[in-house]
């Protein structure tokens, strides 16, 4: 009886520990207000909210949920992201945690996907490690543990971390769910590497009308070039400015584009990342 006593307590201390040293804020989402869960932000604003608190929890009381919601007469995807610190990126950690983990469920009949996205920052706001990932539809909970990727000799000061549905066309009806999110040190299967310039990048509403939201992280401090494309090659649109490490959002004028597909192309560097984009008069 001892023993098992003993072995109980192991275990609880075991679990206390790893909570404890988890510094993802509100991380199962059981706090909110606003309408956004405590600590984390979303693409929601008055009169078009599709993000919301559910009582379908893999842990606790509540989850986050995300719906493609219709916004003007097109299908917007959610999108979830933890808040920054006085720093202005991402909350503060205290060591180069190894995995993002988390519990989702997604629902789509078209396709759709969960993007998942982390990024880790130095004391000075420098992006030195990344991970992002896309992930299918599941019914039921399911654990994710996503590595995150290193510039080697580099020390993490925070992170940021995201969630969104993605496709080249969002499809109304489709939702996702997250809970329990957590930085851990899994090492399993981690090598380190430079991250990529560019990542998680998408382009909504797909088809657009008027206006084209472009959504992307960059990994360094560069100018970054949007350009667009018609079908013969002919460069229509082009955009060029400095950004910073992190998750940026930026809207396209299309209204004076023909219908039709355009090639959507962004620039950093030696990085050169595509979507085709639809765009309807």
């Amino acid at each position: 009886m001892k023993k098992i006593l003993l072995l109980s307590f192991v275990m609880v201390a075991a679990l206390s520990t790893s909570y404890s040293q988890n510094p993802v804020p509100n991380p199962g989402f059981e706090n909110w207000s606003g309408g956004n869960p405590d600590n984390w932000s979303s693409t929601n604003i008055t009169g078009f909210i599709g993000v919301t608190q559910s009582s379908d929890a893999h842990t606790g009381t509540s989850s986050a949920r995300g719906d493609v919601i219709s916004a003007f007469g097109f299908p917007v995807p959610p999108l979830l992201f933890s808040l920054t610190n006085d720093t202005g990126k991402g909350f503060s950690v205290s060591q180069n945690f190894t995995t993002l983990e988390f519990w989702y469920k997604l629902s789509s009949d078209s396709g759709d996907v969960l993007d998942a996205l982390v990024g880790m920052f130095d004391d000075a706001g420098n992006a030195i490690a990344s991970g992002g990932q896309e992930f299918p539809v599941q019914s039921t909970w399911t654990h994710v543990a996503l590595p995150i990727f290193y510039t080697p000799g580099k020390s993490a000061a925070s992170c940021e971390i995201s969630f969104a549905i993605v496709n080249d066309t969002i499809h109304l009806g489709s939702f996702m769910e997250i809970d329990d999110v957590s930085l851990t040190n899994n090492p399993t299967g981690i090598t380190q590497h430079n991250p990529a310039g560019i990542q998680s990048f998408s382009v909504f509403p797909n088809p657009a009308k008027g206006e084209a939201t472009v959504r992307y992280f960059t990994v360094n401090a560069s100018p970054l070039e949007i350009s667009l494309y018609d079908m013969t090659g002919k460069k229509v649109f082009a955009t060029s400015h400095p950004t910073t490490p992190g998750m940026h959002q930026e809207q396209l004028d299309v209204s004076k584009l023909n219908s039709g597909a355009y090639l959507c192309m962004l620039k950093t560097g030696n990085d050169v990342v595509k979507k085709v984009v639809s765009v309807m008069k």
